[in-house]
């Protein structure tokens, strides 16, 4: 007896970098990680102080700043934040 699959794989290139280069056309899935809801991407802890960037990944506020004293672009997807992170509550 076949089994149907109903799940999909995950884009590559999505889930590296938070970007696709096939947007809606891609076939695979585009999701980065479940644990990104609630682990901060930059210390892989809850969040303290959750803040969103421009290119809508999400930091604890102070791993936001410490990372952008680093550098502008943005930790994940290396695009320019011009130091604009707004909270999300």
């Amino acid at each position: 007896m076949k089994q149907n699959k109903t799940h999909k794989l995950v884009c590559k290139e999505f889930k590296e970098t938070g970007t696709c280069r096939y947007k809606d056309e891609c076939k695979y899935l585009h999701i980065i990680d479940v644990d990104d809801d609630v682990l901060c991407m930059i210390c892989r802890k809850e969040y303290e102080e959750k803040v969103v960037a421009d290119c809508g990944h999400t930091f604890c506020l102070k791993c936001a700043f410490t990372e952008y004293q680093k550098s502008d672009l943005c930790y994940k997807c290396k695009i320019n934040t011009y130091g604009r992170f707004k909270p999300v509550f």
